[in-house]
């Protein structure tokens, strides 16, 4: 657009300096309107008789600038020049130049406004997506829940129940409440709190139903086979193999039933019981614990200082005190020359000789005695023996290897 504008006014400025080297009369001061301009007016001619009066040439018309401007769109300047008049000279006009019309200064048109720049609009930070909460589901209305109904029975068998590894006092059919199996369980060491326990072959609670039962004290086993129907204890048993096993084997135990070569080993073995059979120690070599008769292969009721030897084809023992290993028991400075009721290791506790004692004259009263070549309980063992009654002697060879008495005993070699 200023182009346009700056070329229309140099064809302007062109006419002018045109005009003004022809000499033209001048124009008339009367500038024409340019809004009415139909014909030009002509100019009055100057007499030639008057001098010339310098008449300052009329202002050329300023163009009219008709500027539209628009805040944002392009500007449109309509240029209407003024018709130029031809003026006719005279020769005293010819003759002297006049002078050069000052130009009129263009109007210069009036600047477009540069638009300003349009303020780049601040990006409005694009909101981070609220997160909608969650509309709350309407609860649907809740149905009253349909009662199931109560299964009628069926004929399914009731699934056999796991027999636990540890068993509460009671009565337990084998092979459904208890596996047959060897088991352990521990009670008191006096009768009062003994375990009673007992295999049966019927429920029915006759006496005939009986198998085997036993009141053990202390530490215990007992095995139960599968021809046995029941089972009924009186304390806690548990399978022997969640029974906790000795690292090492026990060269001392307490009251009760021990298995041989887990629990203790092979050996001699020596205990001490009071006199009386209330007061004795009853022991017992076993071949296995089901605690029938057939179980025992040699007893005992010890009083006083006793020995006992364990085979190593020995399944268990069983003693009603305390029992220490041979090697552990301490033995005198010197044999003894009188000993009580007894068992005694010739050699050890006493030595070889003969011995003199007295007992009542009944056979209630009278005092047993006995040679052995041993301590395991057999009748093998036994060399001699005799229930005296009154003042008797008995002699001990060097070979012997204990002497047992139910009564006191001197040596007469002293």
């Amino acid at each position: 657009m200023l182009r346009f504008l700056a070329l229309l006014v140099a064809v302007f400025l062109a006419l002018l300096a045109s005009a003004c080297s022809e000499e033209s009369p001048m124009p008339s001061t009367s500038a024409p309107n340019p809004a009415s301009q139909t014909s030009p007016t002509p100019t009055q001619p100057v007499p030639t008789s008057a001098s010339i009066a310098r008449t300052a040439p009329a202002p050329t018309p300023i163009p009219t600038v008709s500027s539209q401007l628009s805040s944002r769109t392009e500007s449109t300047v309509t240029l209407t020049p003024s018709p130029v008049p031809q003026p006719t000279a005279t020769p005293e006009q010819a003759a002297t130049p006049l002078p050069s019309p000052t130009p009129v200064p263009t109007s210069t048109p009036t600047a477009t406004p540069t638009p300003l720049p349009t303020p780049t609009p601040t990006a409005t930070p694009t909101p981070l997506p609220t997160s909608t909460p969650t509309a709350t589901p309407t609860p649907k209305p809740t149905s009253t829940p349909t009662a199931t109904p109560t299964p009628l029975p069926t004929s399914t068998p009731t699934p056999t129940p796991t027999p636990k590894l540890s068993l509460d006092p009671g009565t337990y059919k084998v092979g459904t409440d208890i596996q047959p199996d060897i088991y352990v369980g521990r009670t008191g060491t006096g009768v009062f709190d003994s375990c009673y326990w007992a295999r049966l072959s019927g429920a029915t609670g006759n006496f005939d139903e009986i198998i085997a039962n036993g009141n053990p004290v202390g530490q215990f086993y007992v095995e139960i086979k599968t021809t046995d129907a029941y089972f009924q204890t009186g304390c806690e048993i548990t399978p022997i193999g969640d029974w906790p096993k000795p690292t090492e084997a026990l060269t001392k135990v307490e009251a009760g039933m021990y298995m041989v070569g887990r629990d203790i080993a092979h050996g001699i073995y020596a205990g001490f019981a009071d006199e009386g059979l209330s007061g004795s120690c009853y022991w017992a070599r076993l071949s296995n614990a089901l605690g029938d008769i057939d179980s025992v292969l040699t007893n005992g009721n010890a009083e006083g200082q006793f020995y006992v030897e364990i085979q190593d084809t020995d399944a268990y023992f069983q003693t009603g005190c305390e029992i220490t290993a041979l090697a552990e028991w301490p033995s005198p400075d010197q044999p003894h020359t009188t000993v009580d009721q007894g068992i005694y290791l010739v050699g050890r506790d006493i030595g070889p000789g003969t011995y003199r004692g007295e007992a009542g004259q009944g056979i209630l009263d009278s005092c047993y005695y006995a040679r052995l070549s041993g301590l395991s309980g057999d009748l093998d063992d036994l060399i001699t023996n005799n229930n005296a009654t009154g003042q008797f002697y008995v002699t001990v060879e060097a070979s012997d290897y204990a002497l047992q008495t139910g009564c006191k005993l001197t040596l007469t070699d002293e």
